[in-house]
């Protein structure tokens, strides 16, 4: 069941990692980068931090 990452640098420089779950079930996925923000949601993300996706989710992450 696919849990799917990808990354990028936006416009300001900073690196973007996108997370996507195709999949019907909810996924839980180790954010292993620096501290960031969750674009959608505003939620600060820490290294190390489990996050949640639900099922058909998606999590747009920005580093500090």
């Amino acid at each position: 069941i696919p849990l799917i990452t990808k990354w990028g640098i936006n416009q300001n420089g900073k690196a973007v990692h996108y997370y996507f779950n195709f999949s019907s079930f909810p996924k839980t996925v180790k954010y292993l980068h620096g501290n960031a923000k969750e674009l959608l949601s505003g939620e600060t993300i820490m290294k190390n931090k489990l996050i949640q996706l639900g099922s058909w989710d998606v999590k747009i992450v920005e580093e500090d």
